[in-house]
């Protein structure tokens, strides 16, 4: 077996607040492997981005992390920011949500992209400017020439996407995180996204973390899915046996709120309640009140991520099974 690019072990991130403590990851352990990529979904405020945040030392100041985020060996949570600044960008690096505020609106794309370059890689501003150009021609923007020159206002939303993988790449990076890399974009841009960044994946055998609450996108682009609820794992495993055949409650009830062309409206079946207080104690799953096949033991007794019905994964003490009809709905 492959030593992964990125094993992660009991990782936790929690917020200190004037009243109490937020806990917004809780004692999570996974792994990436060079040329897979990985679906991390959940609802908003699941926990996605701030685990994948902590790894870059980009948390919050009153954010605080444990445990143990090994890339190529080396612990990303032991390093200074001096450390990280050496690791940002060149090992692991970034494509931020909503291409339409993550590029600086005042600054041309050259002056953004040329920046990274001399930075890291030591070019000079004719070189580095000759490697932008490269980048954005590698990445499909249209009239490459020209739009170096412009500035984010002027570019459409897929191109300014295009222009944040550009400058996510241009380091050569190992890991690529990918945090909701088709917010706001429509359709057909979205699917040209994703087809840009599975071909970038093949030629350089990188490692991809696709963050997002879309079950459509990863479906196109992953490997193997992390299901994540209130800072917690609720299943993982390959991308096709938790899409078809969920064994988690919760991953089934984000498939069945998923709406249908061929179905009218009044079929969906939204997941009832809402999620865990991360202020509060934790105790028992976090999804129990929220669950159609809650037990007391659910209240009570954390489940551990274990393969009990399938090949994946899940945290839950009574899986969905391949009969279970009713995949989604609220504990009452």
């Amino acid at each position: 077996m492959h030593q992964p690019l990125l094993d992660v072990r009991n990782l936790s991130v929690r917020f200190q607040t004037a009243g109490a403590p937020v806990i917004a990851v809780d004692n999570i352990s996974f792994s990436v492997s060079q040329g897979e990529v990985l679906g991390v979904v959940g609802e908003s405020g699941s926990g996605k981005s701030q685990t994948f945040m902590a790894l870059g030392g980009l948390l919050a100041s009153n954010g605080e992390t444990t445990g143990e985020a090994l890339l190529e060996g080396h612990d990303l949570l032991a390093l200074s920011d001096r450390e990280l600044d050496h690791i940002r960008g060149q090992k692991i690096s970034y494509i931020f949500q909503d291409p339409m505020t993550a590029l600086n609106p005042f600054r041309s794309v050259a002056a953004q992209m040329t920046e990274l370059l001399r930075l890291h890689r030591g070019l000079g501003q004719a070189r580095a400017r000759t490697e932008a150009l490269r980048l954005l021609e590698r990445v499909r923007v249209p009239d490459a020439r020209r739009r170096l020159d412009a500035y984010p206002h002027e570019l459409s939303g897929g191109m300014r996407q295009r222009v944040m993988i550009a400058m996510a790449l241009s380091n050569q990076p190992r890991l690529l995180i990918a945090d909701e890399p088709t917010t706001a974009l429509d359709v057909t841009v979205q699917i040209q996204v994703l087809d840009i960044l599975d071909e970038l994946r093949r030629e350089e055998n990188l490692a991809v973390v696709l963050i997002t609450h879309d079950m459509g996108v990863v479906a196109r682009l992953a490997h193997r899915i992390m299901v994540v609820y209130a800072g917690t794992i609720a299943e993982e495993g390959e991308a096709e046996d938790v899409l078809l055949r969920p064994s988690h409650p919760y991953t089934a009830g984000l498939l069945a709120s998923m709406p249908d062309l061929a179905a009218p409206l009044t079929q969906l079946q939204p997941i009832r309640g809402y999620p865990p207080d991360g202020r509060k104690a934790r105790i028992g799953c976090m999804f129990a009140p929220r669950c159609f096949k809650v037990q007391p033991v659910c209240r009570d007794v954390t489940p551990a991520l274990e393969a009990r019905v399938s090949r994946q994964r899940q945290a839950c003490h009574f899986p969905l099974e391949p009969r279970d009809t009713a995949i989604a709905g609220g504990a009452s």
